[in-house]
């Protein structure tokens, strides 16, 4: 399969001229051998031209990417995007001669494991709870202030860095129904049902 199949033509979004371009040929594909599904075959990141490795989010959807960039914007223009702890935009990934958009390109996290579902009943999980909790908590607070939805809150958005902080990602949209019902989703409400779903009790579930 090759890397970068999943495109959209260019033509069929707005400029988005206050986001940098990346061209696919200039990118270093870094593969990762721990993925196992159909995902493993698309790459999660990728080595910029100033050698710094970011992570590629691929363009599976033109409403998900659409929402992705236009939330990204409106935290910069908030001046959040140094205070919260997100994930940033860096720049869009598109083909040499620029008419189709590949995807996104984001500030890659320092982690261990991919995302909160490595750490569901764990020791880590009973011992890092209250903070990471509180961090969420106060991200959330932070976006609905400046009337923005994170939208698709479940653990697998939550990733926890090398210093067991805990980050929002992905501001596609949509929603897991185990956490946020689907007529709440990209909704304030929802947000909320989502993380304390997460926090309250799935974090503490055994999948036995």
């Amino acid at each position: 399969m090759n890397a970068f199949h999943l495109m959209i033509p260019s033509g069929d979004l707005p400029p988005f001229p206050e986001v940098p371009r990346e061209k696919a040929s200039d990118l270093r594909i870094v593969l990762d051998a721990q993925w196992d599904d159909y995902m493993s075959e698309i790459p999660q990141k990728a080595i910029i031209g100033d050698g710094n490795l970011m992570f590629f989010k691929p363009a599976l959807d033109k409403n998900q990417l659409l929402r992705e960039v236009d939330m990204h914007l409106r935290i910069h223009e908030a001046g959040l995007q140094d205070t919260l702890k997100v994930s940033n935009l860096h720049s869009i990934v598109v083909s040499t001669d620029g008419k189709m958009t590949i995807g996104l390109l984001f500030d890659l996290i320092p982690s261990p494991e991919d995302s909160l579902y490595s750490y569901k009943n764990s020791a880590l999980a009973s011992e890092h709870h209250a903070i990471w909790k509180q961090q969420i908590t106060d991200t959330v607070t932070q976006l609905h202030a400046h009337d923005l939805v994170w939208g698709d809150v479940h653990p697998g958005n939550i990733v926890i860095d090398t210093s067991f902080n805990a980050w929002v990602v992905d501001f596609g949209g949509g929603s897991i129904v185990e956490f946020v019902p689907r007529k709440k989703r990209e909704t304030k409400e929802g947000d909320w049902q989502g993380a304390g779903k997460i926090f309250d009790e799935w974090i503490f579930e055994s999948d036995d």
